[in-house]
């Protein structure tokens, strides 16, 4: 509620002014749901997926004198959000990650890459690790 005041002529009151003053009340509801299916082999994983978001918002926006101003607000929003990624190793030390997230209302998609790379730098210790894992 915003109520504006203005002073009357000789001063010493305080008027409300129902043409600059509103009421309002909002309910939001917001739902989402979704899923995604991941499929893994070799080492790579690749996942897909989706949601579904819907946003309500109902309420009223009105002068304390409705005949001046009363607009009933009715909103709804809804979007479907995607996901897909990509996990896996590309060799014995790199590992790759890459994903791609279609973010909710109100925010930015976003898509990240990452590139791992573990190095090993004695050549014994590569010839040890490899008799160990194999």
């Amino acid at each position: 509620m915003r109520i504006v005041n203005d002073e009357s002529l000789n001063g010493l009151e305080r008027v409300r002014n129902d043409l600059l003053s509103r009421i309002y009340e909002n309910k939001i509801i917001n739902q989402r749901s979704g899923s995604s299916l991941t499929f893994s082999s070799n080492g790579q994983n690749f996942t897909v997926g989706g949601a579904y978001q819907q946003v309500n918002l109902n309420g009223k926006y009105e002068s304390p004198n409705p005949l001046l101003v009363y607009d009933p607000v009715n909103n709804k929003f809804s979007r479907w959000l995607p996901y897909f990624e990509y996990n896996g190793s590309l060799s014995r030390n790199t590992w790759l990650n890459f994903d791609y997230e279609k973010a909710p209302m109100n925010h930015q998609s976003k898509i990240s890459f990452l590139l791992l790379i573990f190095l090993i730098p004695n050549i014994s210790l590569k010839v040890i690790l490899t008799l160990f894992l194999h």
